[in-house]
């Protein structure tokens, strides 16, 4: 009993230590007012076992020490996870538990944000539901449901798979992903306030931009989109050589883009940069992914040959 105390314990601590490790590490995704928190797919979790809910709430609350915002987010950021921790405990849904961490952030979260940015109230609500959603929702069930399918996994974490009514195909799902982050991305820089000589405007995405770089600007979430779907109905070689067009196409409209600026770029620029090399990166893992099933598919039906004869 003492030895699964101290297993328990360590576990827990890995848990946070690695909830920390990715909001930290990841930090242009992690904080300010465009939030996308790859950490917060481990909220997942708790769904399984109730005890993780200390890791999430610990690593949250370390996590935001190194937040910008300060003493804001340690305290709200850790109370919308103490939040959205405590209905997963008891719900055993994967699909609908993994809605709360989605509603506790975006509202209080959300409303964080709007204070200390002075940003419009309801649209950063709504900005922070989607970016939670999208990681712990498309990317976290798809992620789990193939963790699920390890027994190692399951064992580490001491859980068993959940019963789910859901076919989520994960490579469409992180493709949906990637495509709504580019959106989000894109829509909030679009509401960013500037200072413009001695005026005050809210800029379309790229104000002062030269010729026609606000129409190439507008591809670059159209070809995030674009990439969706192609994962659906493109697969293996073709699926990687068209993504890989598509960010090529990506990138060269970036340059585009920043030669065109008439003034100092934000950072919260680059972080477009991401998305092409999520895409390739996505698109390469499902065609080695696909070539392996086909070869373990054929191994199968050659050995159900050779026995039948």
């Amino acid at each position: 009993m003492k030895d699964f105390k101290i297993k328990d314990m360590v576990l827990l601590s890995m848990v946070a230590a690695i909830y920390v490790i990715l909001t930290v590490g990841l930090s242009p995704l992690s904080y300010g007012d465009i939030q996308f928190r790859l950490s917060e797919a481990l909220m997942l979790l708790i769904v399984y076992k109730r005890r993780y809910a200390i890791s999430l709430i610990l690593g949250c609350f370390v996590a935001n020490l190194f937040s910008p915002v300060g003493w804001v987010d340690i305290l709200f950021g850790t109370l919308a996870t103490v939040v959205a921790s405590i209905p997963m405990m008891f719900i055993k849904k994967l699909e609908l538990s993994s809605l709360f961490p989605s509603i506790a952030n975006g509202v209080i979260v959300g409303l964080e944000l709007a204070i200390v940015y002075d940003l419009p109230i309801a649209f950063t609500m709504l900005t922070v539901f989607i970016g939670e959603f999208v990681v712990v929702s498309l990317i976290g069930i798809p992620l789990f449901r193939f963790l699920e399918k390890n027994d190692g996994f399951m064992e580490t974490i001491g859980a068993t798979p959940i019963p789910s009514r859901f076919n989520i195909n994960p490579f469409a799902s992180f493709s949906l992903a990637i495509a709504v982050m580019t959106v989000v991305f894109y829509i909030k820089l679009a509401l960013r306030e500037t200072s413009v000589g001695d005026e005050t405007t809210y800029y379309t995405l790229f104000y002062l931009l030269k010729d026609k770089s606000l129409v190439y600007s507008i591809a670059l979430p159209i070809i995030a989109i674009l990439a969706f779907i192609s994962s659906i109905f493109f697969k293996g070689l073709v699926g990687l050589i068209v993504d890989t067009l598509l960010s090529v196409g990506f990138i060269a409209l970036f340059i585009v883009l920043c030669i065109s600026y008439d003034y100092r770029i934000q950072g919260s620029f680059y972080l477009f940069l991401s998305i092409p090399i999520m895409m390739v990166l996505l698109s390469y893992i499902r065609y080695k992914w696909e070539k392996k099933v086909k070869e373990i598919t054929a191994e199968e039906d050659s050995k159900s040959i050779i026995y039948e004869e």
